[in-house]
């Protein structure tokens, strides 16, 4: 008995058939099984295997968990700019769990977005990254409530404690200062 594996690419799936041929005479017909296996069609180069590591661990230090990190990486190093969940589960050899919770982070965080496609129950995932004067802007204007609160905080604040309630109103003006001058270097940008 010859076991043998064929491996055919069609549309985005790898069909791997399992041949078993006796050499027999009296072998009336091949008998074939196929199993469906979803794989990612761009196998990553080990230079962005690296850099997907290396933008990683620099995420990692800005919050965001190690698996987290990684999917956004991939969806940003990734030739193509929309994956699956499972070509994101198969890339970084992740767990479903694993992967389910860092898609659902990112998500909340509105750092990744997804499409679907008419016709297909998947949906692609892609990075947010490209759309970062939009993030920007947005997390300038989150500062507008956070710095309402504090500043509601420091008119509640007693007397007695003069210099911290100092530092508070230095806080808050910064803070007013950061968002107008970070709005402006955005819009000024590409006009110097």
């Amino acid at each position: 008995m010859i076991l043998y594996y064929n491996f055919y690419q069609e549309t985005g799936a790898r069909i791997i058939i399992l041949e078993m041929d006796f050499f027999s005479s009296y072998l009336r017909e091949l008998k074939k099984l196929s199993i469906f296996v979803p794989y990612m069609k761009d196998k990553l180069t080990n230079k962005q295997k690296e850099l997907i590591e290396s933008f990683g661990v620099i995420q990692e230090g800005m919050g965001l968990s190690p698996a987290a990190a990684r999917v956004d990486a991939l969806l940003t190093v990734a030739d193509r700019i929309e994956l699956t969940f499972d070509e994101i589960r198969e890339s970084l050899s992740l767990s479903k769990s694993a992967t389910s919770n860092a898609i659902n982070n990112l998500l909340m965080l509105k750092r990744i977005g997804y499409k679907t496609k008419p016709g297909d129950r998947k949906r692609y995932f892609h990075s947010k990254l490209g759309q970062w004067r939009n993030s920007f802007k947005e997390s300038m204007e989150g500062l507008t409530t956070y710095n309402t609160v504090i500043k509601e905080i420091l008119e509640n604040r007693t007397d007695h404690t003069k210099e911290f309630n100092q530092q508070l109103k230095d806080f808050t003006e910064f803070i007013e200062y950061y968002q107008k001058e970070s709005i402006d270097i955005i819009e000024n940008w590409k006009k110097a």
